[in-house]
């Protein structure tokens, strides 16, 4: 899975997540395995915070899933 920032652009109004933080929070629970718990304490918010921060993450194309089949089955 590859956590890749997108245009310098806002996403969000001035109280919304930068793409900074995005970036952020997207980075440490995908690729460095943080808990959403972990990363809501280390970073000031709620866990229901994390939660949406990375759905929206995931909605403005930061982050992408890939699912690839091995050529074994």
């Amino acid at each position: 899975m590859r956590v890749t920032p997108t245009s310098s652009k806002s996403l969000t109004s001035a109280a919304g997540p930068t793409i900074d933080q995005l970036v952020d929070i997207a980075t440490r629970f995908y690729l460095t395995g943080q808990s959403q718990i972990e990363i809501a304490r280390s970073v000031g918010l709620d866990a229901s915070t994390v939660s949406r921060y990375l759905k929206r993450a995931r909605e403005e194309g930061i982050v992408r899933v890939e699912i690839q089949r091995p050529r074994s089955l």
